[in-house]
């Protein structure tokens, strides 16, 4: 499972992030595995960034929960080709990006009002 976040061609930073939140070990988590599981695949915004960057690369799949879409992921992006390259990638820098609002949401109360709040929780 390594060398599912640790590939070719990977972004360091991404990946030990990918690899951190595969395994449920961020810190800025508080071992919240329901919190995880919205941000990443549940909310509408995230589902809708995912879809898109699977669409991109012609892939027309329904988004599913965090452990079908890494169940997917790892069934999947398998072999060096350069699709497979380039959505590992994305995979991995979702999650990043995914982590850093993660982090910035985790600093500061949730104020549902809030246009970016609202954006992020609207499901």
């Amino acid at each position: 499972m390594t060398s599912f976040a640790m590939f070719p061609l990977h972004i360091p930073k991404h990946s030990l992030i990918a690899w951190m939140v595969i395994l449920n070990r961020l810190p800025t988590q508080d071992h919240v595995t329901k919190r995880r599981d919205y941000i990443l695949f549940e909310c509408s915004f995230s589902k809708k960034v995912w879809q898109s960057i699977l669409r991109l690369c012609s892939i027309h799949r329904a988004v599913d929960i965090w452990r079908q879409e890494l169940a997917w992921t790892i069934l999947k992006l398998k072999g060096k080709s350069l699709l497979v390259a380039i959505l590992k990638l994305a995979w991995s820098a979702y999650l990043y990006i995914k982590e850093i609002m993660w982090a910035h949401l985790g600093r500061r109360p949730i104020n549902r009002t809030d246009p970016i709040n609202a954006s992020l929780y609207a499901s």
